[in-house]
């Protein structure tokens, strides 16, 4: 990306303390999902974790329009991803359906 730099100073003055806290600053810190991934795994500690807490928040808010294309490219079963997105959806309508009529 270009001026990414791991070393850059961040809106937050204590170091992060728990995956969750970090991917919540790193979201808040950042303008696009590629930004703010890069920010979240590269804090170091739980990495995997800090990023795929960090890519279920800008996932929903950015939605799949967000995410670069390079990276959609070369996921892995995404066909399958797709399908379980769309199932859940259909899940969640339903759901949301049923308790508010």
């Amino acid at each position: 990306m270009p001026g990414y730099r791991l070393g850059r100073e961040y809106p937050w003055r204590c170091p992060p303390r728990s995956p969750a806290g970090s991917a919540l600053r790193a979201f808040r810190a950042s303008r696009s999902f590629e930004e703010g991934c890069l920010l979240a795994v590269n804090l170091g500690d739980d990495a995997d974790t800090t990023g795929a807490i960090f890519g279920q928040l800008a996932g929903a808010y950015y939605g799949e329009r967000g995410i670069p294309a390079s990276w959609l490219e070369v996921l892995a079963h995404r066909e399958m991803i797709g399908r379980c997105v769309e199932d859940l959806m259909h899940i969640g309508r339903e759901e949301y359906d049923r308790t508010t009529s």
